[in-house]
């Protein structure tokens, strides 16, 4: 895996631990990770939250049309 790719993995992470799962392990989060059921858990909100700080994290809009379930995996 090149450096950028994990670069980018680990601010992913960071966000969500910084704004959602405090007590999480960064090592607990896989690119395979479930946002919402068994994985993180999240919820509507949780997802509402995230997209906001992946979008302050990376200066990007995540258009609405591309929000849908199937997209639920980090």
């Amino acid at each position: 895996m090149s450096g950028e790719v994990v670069s980018i993995d680990n601010r992913v992470k960071k966000v969500i631990i910084e704004r959602l799962k405090p007590n999480i392990n960064v090592a607990e989060i896989s690119k395979n990770t479930p946002l919402i059921g068994k994985g993180l858990g999240l919820d509507s909100v949780g997802v509402l939250e995230l997209v906001v700080g992946l979008e302050q994290e990376f200066s990007i809009m995540f258009d609405d049309s591309e929000m849908n379930i199937e997209s639920s995996r980090i």
